[in-house]
């Protein structure tokens, strides 16, 4: 496609924006149509033409590609949240109906605050960040770690509510959850112990209780690591401590299972409920997961 045919086919529209981002209030958009599919160019207004150039690129490729169908009708999006004030997080999130993940934009003096408070707003909220190219690498080294990778990848709760399982949970589960233990921990798959929350779901108070231990200990210990543990198993972590941190993350990790290993044998010793069926809690899992 010739300069002169993309400018023909070229579209330009403009989007007001809920917040203020990078100091945009209208994000405008060159929609060039193609044959059978549209390409999208919107590089940021402080792009110089070199940084801006791949964008274009991959626009014009999009829209003059025949593309193969995929089968996919519908693609799961995440809500993002900027830098907004405290008491706005929620508005914010309002926006998004339907949305579990949250890309939370980070780099101020706030963010704990604002991720403490997208948590109270979803407890099951799945959390990413975004620095957004804040730091270069040189002082992305220098400031070395931080709490904000420990938030979502902390195995000490999933490994409290299995172990309260083992001890406490309905015998006729309690054989499958060594297997477990070893996939969660010593795995990173985070998931496998979701079944048991889903046979028993009051338990899900007994992760809350252990995640905010968990982030208790680590602000109180000023812990942090060096990047994303991933997966998250206990050796990931150990990959990603910093030197001398590691007595100081492997107590905070075991503080917070012990707190949700605690509070969920009282809740599995209270329980009434006649549910003890793993594999049906597996399948319920699995359909919640593909939608």
């Amino acid at each position: 496609m010739q300069l002169k045919e993309v400018l023909d086919r070229t579209h330009i529209v403009s989007i007001p924006t809920k917040t203020n981002f990078r100091g945009v209030q209208f994000r405008e958009i060159a929609l060039i149509e193609g044959d059978l599919n549209w390409g999208e160019f919107s590089p940021f207004l402080e792009y110089g033409a070199e940084e801006a150039a791949p964008w274009l690129r991959n626009a014009i490729e999009s829209a003059v590609t025949p593309f193969q169908s995929t089968g996919i009708n519908f693609i799961p999006v995440n809500a993002t949240l900027p830098a907004v004030p405290i008491e706005q997080v929620a508005e914010v999130l309002s926006w998004f109906p339907g949305c579990n993940t949250v890309k939370i934009k980070v780099g101020t003096k706030e963010d704990l605050e604002r991720i403490r408070e997208v948590f109270r707003i979803n407890a099951a909220a799945q959390v990413r960040l975004d620095a957004n190219g804040l730091w270069s690498v040189a002082e992305a080294k220098e400031t070395g770690k931080s709490i904000l990778f420990m938030l979502e990848t902390n195995p000490g709760p999933g490994l409290g509510i299995l172990l309260a399982f083992w001890f406490a949970g309905p015998r006729v589960v309690r054989g499958s959850v060594p297997g477990a233990v070893i996939i969660h921990f010593f795995g990173g798959i985070h998931e496998i112990y979701f079944p048991y929350i889903l046979m028993k779901p009051r338990l899900i108070l007994a992760a809350i209780a252990g995640g905010a231990a968990g982030v208790a200990m680590n602000v109180a210990l000023s812990n942090g690591l060096t990047a994303t543990p991933s997966p998250g198993s206990i050796f990931a972590y150990m990959v990603v401590t910093p030197k001398g941190d590691t007595f100081k993350v492997l107590l905070a990790i075991a503080v917070s299972a012990a707190v949700s290993f605690v509070v969920g044998w009282f809740l599995l010793k209270t329980d009434k409920s006649n549910n003890e069926d793993l594999d049906s809690a597996k399948a319920r899992k699995d359909s919640l997961k593909n939608g």
